[in-house]
């Protein structure tokens, strides 16, 4: 996920006949059966067929080879309208389709992912909870079960709450796959990687809700609650096991060496008193891995960025400006005259010691345990390799990886290590698959030159690998050959033969098959040709396709609602008159056609479904500029109603649309615009201008609207006339 990296061919995205492809090469599926005929179809039509869910892992892993590599012909599905949700009271169980979110996804191109519509939410309403999460919960819960991911317990496993799940395979038939009910094709399912088929329903048995009390603390390692190396009581592996919820996080660098200890528990009744208030009405402390500053933790997380892109950058400056050799020369130099010392004083800042003692949360499970969803990844951007051993190996590991950060300070980089312990877990391909595990997550910030899998990754791998070393199969290989890892993690999965077997029954063409885990099973040709996992920059493979298209706008404006009209510093309010009754006005305006009629208009991209106005995401290009439309409200004939989500010119912090459309008494209607908005805080003194500019092109779209639909002259000057008819409201 580096900006630097090679810009991606145009790939030849399809879609079966009667369901559009949107503008960035997506169909939107809405039941199971339309993902039976989708299969059936691409097999008959020799296409490849792959899902996208949240994008939490790497492209390779996620994409076809059509969208990676501008070659043959593919399927790629989003199922943000396949996501509903099922409870069986009598059982405490859930029935999620495979679109649905644990919780709000910000990054969500349809935009219809919410804290309510999650998972999570629907369970908390209901007094139920899942027995364990992961470091976020904008993921999908079918890609979080396909790619092996887990949470930081060696207790608690997501894959003992599976119950039963249901897959429609390369042949467009569709399982239901249990522990009683074809037990090895379970077991070999759940984590698949896609290769199987698509993952339709998960259903997952839940408990009753919980709270989580934790603390975490920030110490030099010598002083921590544990001993890293140590196998016996006092060791990591022993505080992992011990721990029902633990993360570490490790700054190893030379003259920083601290370790950041979060741990929790569930509540018991014990734990409530008159600070935390009664369980059933606690009052949180929210978690926060930035000290706030004025209210909010984004100066922090922004100081942060830039400190760590000032870490890593000027190296790579340095290779890109004088060459690599004359480049590393300089760095070496500038080391022995202090540069290290002044990286670890820089690093260090990130966490200072505790002086008052442990911080201390407490809050309802489904908001304690993705810790990560504080973490704003448009300043904080990073991917990672995400290695597992045997939880018995953890003493080992860490001296290892002591070892090796000590002779050679370059290989610790220039963030922190992540230590988390997983449950063991029955699925064949799942890392933790005969007993738990410890995982070692290397993180390298995506603003850094270079690729991390041949500059950080392979001493890491070189170190561990001879210690059951496997792979998260959503993350960065340790190294940039898929073939290579590949080769070595066969004899480390027990059932790896099992599971091609599987895969080749359930999957006989291949269409849910890629050149990258192609490589990685084994199953490539002896030819030269390598299929790593590339490093786009962020939200590159999400891009709208075609000749002349561009990515999202970069500007994201705050939320609006209905309400915004009421409460906006700026409201323009026009009404005009067209001559065509108010569901023709309506159909143009919410047209799924170019809208020729608005001024600067050049085209539409479709973000969500092509031609479906209901919840309607699209990116209107001008020739002024780009702005992301989210459709509130579209009731036929009466209101249009739409906020601007992103611009890719920040005049406006936050924009709302209305349209609303009544009948006159010769047939015509009646249209009343309102444009409230605030403005950027940076243009207020433009704030006259601005507002200007705005009035002058909605009245020119109003006048072009009644142009449009006009039949002769006196109707078309009436409304033009009409039209003319501005009235600004301001408030503050």
């Amino acid at each position: 996920m580096c900006p630097e990296a090679t810009p991606i061919a145009e790939p030849r995205l399809v879609g079966p006949p009667g369901l559009p492809v949107d503008a960035r090469g997506y169909v939107h599926l809405r039941t199971e059966h339309e993902l039976q005929l989708v299969v059936a179809h691409a097999r008959a039509n020799g296409l490849s067929v792959r899902v996208r869910g949240s994008a939490h892992s790497v492209p390779a892993a996620i994409h076809s080879d059509a969208r990676l590599a501008g070659r043959g012909k593919a399927i790629e599905l989003l199922l943000d309208r396949y996501d509903r949700v099922r409870f069986d009271d009598a059982n405490m169980q859930v029935t999620v389709e495979a679109g649905c979110r644990f919780g709000h996804d910000p990054r969500d191109p349809t935009m219809r992912s919410s804290v309510e519509g999650g998972l999570c939410h629907k369970l908390q309403q209901r007094g139920w909870a899942l027995p364990i999460l992961g470091g976020v919960s904008h993921v999908t819960v079918a890609g979080f079960l396909s790619t092996g991911s887990a949470g930081g317990s060696a207790s608690r496993g997501f894959h003992d709450a599976v119950v039963s799940l249901r897959l429609v395979d390369g042949q467009g038939r569709l399982h239901v796959l249990s522990r009683s009910n074809e037990p090895d094709r379970f077991h070999a399912a759940l984590v698949s990687m896609g290769l199987f088929g698509i993952v339709s329903a998960v259903t997952l048995q839940c408990v009753p809700s919980y709270d989580v009390q934790s603390y975490e603390s920030i110490v030099a390692a010598q002083r921590a609650p544990f001993r890293m190396t140590d196998p016996g009581p006092d060791g990591l592996e022993s505080f992992l096991r011990q721990s029902p919820f633990a993360r570490v996080l490790w700054w190893p660098q030379r003259g920083v060496d601290k370790l950041v200890v979060w741990a929790g528990r569930p509540m018991t009744d014990e734990d409530y008193d008159t600070s935390t208030g009664p369980r059933w009405a606690m009052d949180p402390v929210p978690y926060s891995a930035f000290e706030p500053l004025f209210g909010t933790d984004r100066p922090t997380q922004a100081a942060a960025a830039v400190a760590l892109a000032a870490l890593g950058g000027w190296r790579g400056g340095l290779r890109r400006m004088a060459g690599e050799r004359v480049g590393r020369g300089i760095a070496g130099l500038a080391d022995k005259l202090g540069a290290r010392r002044l990286e670890a004083a820089i690093t260090s800042s990130f966490s200072p010691e505790d002086t008052r003692g442990p911080r201390r949360f407490r809050d309802v499970w489904w908001r304690a345990l993705p810790m990560d969803d504080g973490i704003d990844e448009r300043l904080l951007p990073t991917t990672f390799t995400e290695l597992w051993l045997p939880l018995s190996q953890t003493a080992r590991a860490m001296e290892r990886l002591r070892d090796l950060y000590q002779r050679h300070p370059e290989a610790a980089g220039y963030f922190a290590v992540e230590i988390y312990a997983a449950a063991e877990s029955g699925a064949w391909m799942s890392p933790a698959y005969g007993g738990p595990a410890v995982r070692l997550n290397v993180f390298w910030f995506q603003h850094h030159a270079g690729d991390p899998r041949t500059e950080l990754f392979p001493p890491l791998w070189d170190a561990l690998s001879d210690l059951g070393a496997r792979v998260h199969w959503g993350k960065l290989l340790p190294t940039a050959s898929a073939r290579e890892i590949g080769q070595a993690l066969r004899s480390r999965y027990p059932r790896w033969q099992d599971f091609l077997r599987v895969r080749e029954e359930l999957d006989p063409d291949g269409i849910f098959l890629t050149a990258y885990w192609r490589n990685i099973l084994g199953l490539a040709d002896e030819s030269p040709t390598e299929e790593s996992s590339p490093l786009p920059g962020p939200f590159a493979f999400d891009a709208p396709r075609g000749p002349g298209r561009r990515g999202a706008p970069l500007f994201r404006l705050g939320h609006a609602d209905a309400a915004f009209l009421h409460c906006a510093r700026k409201t323009l309010d026009l009404r005009s008159y067209v001559p065509a009754p108010p569901s023709a006005a309506y159909a143009l305006v919410a047209s799924a056609v170019q809208r020729e009629w608005v001024p600067g208009f050049r085209r539409r991209d479709w973000i969500t479904e092509p031609g479906v106005a209901p919840d309607a995401v699209v990116d209107e290009v001008f020739s002024f500029g780009t702005v992301r439309v989210h459709v509130l409200d579209g009731s036929p004939g009466r209101r249009w109603l739409a906020r601007i989500v992103a611009a890719s010119v920040p005049v406006v912090s936050r924009m709302l649309v209305c349209l609303d459309f009544s009948a006159t008494p010769d047939g015509g209607a009646d249209v009343r615009w309102r444009v409230a908005y605030d403005p950027s805080l940076g243009l207020r003194p433009l704030d006259a201008v601005i507002e200007h500019l705005i009035a002058a092109w909605l009245r020119r779209c109003s006048e072009a609207l009644a142009f449009r639909l006009g039949r002769d002259e006196t109707l078309r000057q009436r409304s033009m006339g009409v039209a003319s008819c501005v009235e600004v409201r301001t408030e503050s």
